[in-house]
Formats: C-alpha cells, sequence, structure tokens
C-alpha cells in the first residue's frame, strides 16, 4: 500500500508536470497534438468534471445567502456555468480561455 501510494504521488506530480509544459504548445491558432489531447483526457476533464460537481454542490449550499444578497446569478456563473464550459465547451486538447488570456488579448495594442 505504500509503495502505490508513492507511484499514484508520482504519476500525478509528472502529469502535472507535463500538462504544464505542453499548455504552450496546444493554442488556439494550431491544431492540438496528440500529446495534448492525451492530457486533456487524463487529467484535466476529471479534474474539470470533479470542479463542476463540486462548484453545483457549493451552489446548492450557499443559494439561499447568494439569493438575500442578490448575487445568485455571478455565483452561479464562477461556481457551475465555468467549470462545465471548460468540460463541455472546448475541443479535445484546446487550451481553455482563461480571463487573463482576454485581457491580454484586450491590452494587445
Amino acid at each position: 500500500m505504500k509503495y502505490v501510494k508513492k507511484w499514484m504521488t508520482c504519476l500525478i506530480a509528472a502529469g502535472c508536470m507535463w500538462t504544464v509544459l505542453t499548455a504552450p504548445l496546444a493554442s488556439a491558432e494550431t491544431a492540438p497534438t496528440g500529446e495534448a489531447m492525451i492530457a486533456d483526457a487524463v487529467l484535466a476533464r476529471p479534474v474539470a468534471a470533479v470542479a463542476t460537481i463540486l462548484g453545483a454542490v457549493g451552489y446548492v449550499l450557499t443559494l439561499p445567502f447568494s439569493l438575500a444578497g442578490g448575487n445568485a446569478d455571478q455565483v452561479e456563473e464562477r461556481l457551475v456555468a465555468e467549470p462545465a464550459s471548460n468540460l463541455f465547451g472546448r475541443c479535445l486538447g484546446c487550451k481553455p480561455v482563461t480571463p487573463l488570456d482576454e485581457f491580454f488579448e484586450d491590452n494587445d495594442n
């Protein structure tokens, strides 16, 4: 059991490093590579699915407070819609568009 934990930790760390190193290679201008597709299918999509589920649970738990505060739409957008669009709204291996990417595109003048 001890070795299984070590191997799983090593695999997760290697996968995270691989994803970070290959992320710049899959840009919007080029078609995603096979490695980017595999990394997306094995690592990014399951993480996005968990984030979507946890976001939905968090949204339901905080719904009374957000309704009282009048920002239920903003909470739904951040906790549910953004992770769901990352999960279902992009091609396999494509880099997700982040608000930071949009900021730099707007300020490239």
